[in-house]
């Protein structure tokens, strides 16, 4: 059950949840070069991926290598601005977590006048949270709050990303506290998991 997004898809198989990417995309490296540098550097990599179908996905991998010229400093490619400005923003506020019996619930500091679309939360640490579980919001004044499916123990903090549902995504690290109940339901995302989402970013080792 694909659901497209402007830079990934959320891919469920067999129970369960996949990042795929459909379109183009760059995983952005950041290269310190030697000041004394000449000619040219050679950038390799390994890579290991998922190649996927909308019935299943396959593991794969390869090598990969660039020979960057050294040479002195020219105006920079503009499409890093248009990849740099998709990244997550940083949230500036607090974030706080709590497991409600079988919930995973995060409240997180947003103001009222942030409009939402379809919100997704995307847990980065591993076994906190059901992936492929459906997920429900609900505003009261300037805190949201994500009701996740709990599936591990969550350490002490906890990290992601909120994706707002109309391309802005906002990541967070939130911390062992009071979760507040109640307030009003937003998104449509609690009768269906399959939904919208960011990026990637994408959140580290999250999308493949």
């Amino acid at each position: 059950m694909p659901a497209d997004h402007k830079w990934f898809t959320r891919l469920v198989v067999a129970g369960l949840m996949n990042y795929v990417y459909e379109r183009d995309h760059a995983i952005l490296v950041r290269l310190d070069v030697p000041a004394d540098a000449k000619g040219s550097i050679t950038v390799a990599a390994k890579l290991n991926w998922l190649a996927c179908t909308d019935k299943v996905c396959v593991p794969e991998r390869g090598e990969v290598s660039l020979d960057i010229p050294v040479a002195a400093a020219t105006a920079p490619d503009p499409r890093f601005n248009e990849w740099r400005r998709v990244l997550p923003r940083p949230l500036a506020s607090s974030a706080h977590f709590a497991t409600v019996g079988d919930r995973f619930e995060v409240a997180l500091a947003l103001p009222a006048s942030v409009t939402l679309g379809k919100p997704y939360l995307f847990a980065a640490d591993d076994g906190v949270v059901d992936y492929a579980a459906p997920q429900s919001f609900r505003r009261d004044g300037d805190t949201l709050v994500a009701s996740l499916k709990a599936r591990g123990r969550p350490g002490q903090s906890v990290s992601g990303v909120l994706a707002l549902g109309d391309g802005r995504g906002l990541s967070f690290t939130a911390t062992l506290g009071a979760v507040p109940k109640g307030g009003r339901a937003v998104g449509d995302l609690g009768a269906n998991a399959i939904l919208l989402a960011v990026l990637g970013a994408l959140v580290g080792g999250m999308l493949l």
